[in-house]
């Protein structure tokens, strides 16, 4: 799927931007919706190709998917990959999809901390009604409380402290929600890549939500 990105309309327009504007385009060599951490821990443009393999062949970065969601039916998705998760052509249609997951999470579900976001993000069904005692559920449940920590301390809470991400349900502060989107796709697809913000923001607007 990748690297591909931008329809031809969208070419079109940043053509005459450029031309008409004297803008600086976008570098063809590097990815429009991924940066890569460096060796001094900071985070620059992300190469089109270049990638560790470990990195580059994992199937939700294949599937423009830095969010691992499954489905069959999200706006902008291509197809079913492997383990049924969603193949999109769009990074922005995944993170639509995350931002309306998050959202039927909150006020469909009542979850707002990162211990209950978490809980019902990794676990499957059966860990998640029968509880930590569940047999065979224990290192789920250890995952959940290790992804929930990472979340809480990126957001400067306590795991079982609302995230503060949603105004309302159609609006979030933004700054937590980049946080949120960013540190949930680092447990998904790793640390060495980091979303771009602008990547985030454009889901939040096609999922309707504004800040």
């Amino acid at each position: 799927m990748r690297p591909c990105r931008l329809a031809a309309l969208t070419i079109l327009y940043v053509s005459a931007a450029v031309c008409v504007l004297g803008i600086t385009p976008a570098r063809a060599d590097v990815d429009p919706a991924l940066l890569v951490r460096q060796p001094d821990g900071a985070y620059a443009p992300a190469p089109l190709v270049g990638l560790p393999g470990t990195v580059a062949e994992q199937p939700c970065l294949k599937y423009n998917n830095f969010w691992c969601l499954k489905g069959t039916q999200w706006r902008g998705q291509t197809k079913v990959g492997t383990h049924r998760l969603a193949v999109f052509a769009d990074p922005a249609d995944a993170a639509r999809a995350f931002a309306i997951t998050l959202q039927a999470y909150r006020f469909k579900h009542g979850l707002s901390t990162p211990t209950q976001i978490m809980s019902r993000f990794i676990l499957n069904p059966g860990c998640l009604k029968g509880g930590r005692s569940k047999a065979g559920c224990a290192s789920m449940w250890k995952l959940v409380d290790r992804h929930a920590g990472r979340l809480a301390g990126a957001l400067g809470i306590g795991p079982h402290e609302d995230t503060g991400v949603f105004v309302d349900r159609t609006r979030v502060n933004i700054e937590r929600a980049r946080i949120l989107f960013r540190e949930v796709a680092h447990i998904e697809i790793g640390t060495t890549l980091r979303v771009r913000d602008s990547v985030t923001d454009e889901g939040l607007t096609r999922a309707g939500i504004s800040w």
